[in-house]
């Protein structure tokens, strides 16, 4: 699971959203798809919810949102805007 640090602030409407990183002075737009991956993250779902509903939602087989939601968490985590935590 992960989660979002409390120097990254984010705004989200029907078109995506943005993701102000104030640690760092940056910002990141986002597609209606990041937008809602990211919202998810915030919301603490795990990685298989986020999956599930975006297959769900967007209409995509299961194996296309598991590889894209992977890879997106992967440069979130990366750029700082997402860390992960250890399961319990």
């Amino acid at each position: 699971m992960y989660r979002v640090p409390d120097t990254v602030l984010s705004t989200h409407n029907s078109d995506g959203g943005i993701i102000v990183d104030i640690q760092h002075d940056r910002l990141l737009r986002l597609n209606r798809t990041g937008s809602e991956i990211f919202q998810r993250v915030a919301a603490a779902q795990t990685q298989l919810q986020i999956v599930e509903a975006l297959a769900r939602d967007f209409h995509i087989c299961r194996q296309s949102a598991q590889e894209d939601v992977a890879n997106f968490l992967r440069s979130l985590e990366e750029q700082g805007l997402i860390y992960r935590i250890p399961a319990e």
